[in-house]
C-alpha cells in the first residue's frame, strides 16, 4: 500500500502548493478530486471508443439503411455505459454537495459507482477502464 500513500502525498502537493497544510485540505476531497480525475479520463477513453465503433459500422455498411442498423446496435450497445456514467455523475455530484455542507460523506459509494461503470464498460462493449487509486475496485 506504500504506492497509495506516495499518490495521496503527491496529489497534496499538488493541490496545496506551499500555501496550506494537511489539516487544511481534507483527504475527503482529495479521493473525490482523484475519482472525478479518473472518471474524466474514462468518459474520454469511452467517448472515443464509441465513435470508433460508430465510424467502423458505417465503414462496413452497404448502404444507408444498413449504416443506421448499425449505428443503433452501437448505441443500444453503449447505453448501460453512459447510464452508469451518468449514475456516477449523480453520486459524485452529491458526495461533493455533502462534502461542501460539512456533512459525512461515503467515499466507498463513490468509488462503488466508479467501480459499476468500469464493470460495466467490460461486459457490455470490452473496454478495459483504468482502476481507482483511493482503494481500488473488487
Amino acid at each position: 500500500m506504500w504506492y497509495l500513500r506516495l499518490i495521496w502525498l503527491l496529489l497534496f502537493l499538488t493541490q496545496c502548493g506551499s500555501g496550506c497544510t494537511p489539516a487544511t485540505l481534507r483527504p475527503q476531497a482529495v479521493a473525490a478530486h482523484t475519482v472525478a480525475r479518473v472518471a474524466n479520463a474514462a468518459g474520454k477513453q469511452l467517448a472515443e471508443q464509441m465513435r470508433r465503433q460508430g465510424s467502423d459500422a458505417i465503414d462496413l455498411a452497404a448502404s444507408a439503411a444498413e449504416a443506421r442498423a448499425a449505428l443503433e446496435l452501437v448505441e443500444d450497445q453503449w447505453r448501460p455505459v453512459w447510464a452508469a456514467h451518468d449514475e456516477l455523475a449523480i453520486v459524485h455530484e452529491a458526495y461533493a454537495e455533502q462534502l461542501e455542507a460539512g456533512g459525512d460523506v461515503d467515499l466507498e459509494a463513490l468509488v462503488d459507482s466508479y467501480c459499476e461503470l468500469r464493470a460495466v464498460a467490460l461486459d457490455s462493449v470490452q473496454v478495459a477502464l483504468p482502476d481507482v487509486p483511493t482503494g481500488g475496485c473488487s
